[in-house]
């Protein structure tokens, strides 16, 4: 009974600060030629529940509210987040944490880490994940 109570007392903490009724700006952090040259020639293709392990490579932070992973081939992966994790955008570190399984999934929780001697200073969930790729022909 008392996990119970802690578990919604914090998630009502969490709630509570998460959504206070302000729109959450974006802010921009890889610029458009950074951008334009890991989509370049790519088209997105449907949304993925889960990207594997091994297609998370060289992440590249695109704005406070959205990751790409280029996985060393063709295909790129833009990741949408929940707002929470904005520090991302200021030189924070994306925490990703798997149960049972090393997938990134949709609806995953992400914290971001921030500072030298790294704090979380938010979390988020993992939201609409979108491959971009090559096309054939």
């Amino acid at each position: 009974m008392r996990g119970v109570l802690l578990t919604t007392l914090a998630a009502t903490a969490l709630g509570s600060c998460a959504m206070d009724g302000r729109p959450v700006p974006v802010q921009p952090v890889a610029g458009a030629q950074t951008i334009a040259f890991l989509l370049a020639g790519k088209v997105a293709t449907a949304p993925i529940r889960c990207l594997s392990t091994y297609q998370r490579n060289d992440m590249v932070v695109l704005d406070s509210q959205t990751v790409a992973y280029r996985d060393g081939g063709s295909r790129t992966f833009v990741m949408h987040l929940s707002p929470g994790c904005g520090e991302i955008a200021h030189g924070g570190a994306l925490i990703t944490r798997s149960f049972g399984t090393s997938d990134l999934c949709t609806g995953d929780i992400a914290q971001a880490a921030v500072g030298p001697q790294p704090f979380i200073g938010g979390s988020c969930s993992i939201g609409e994940i979108v491959p971009y790729v090559k096309p054939r022909g």
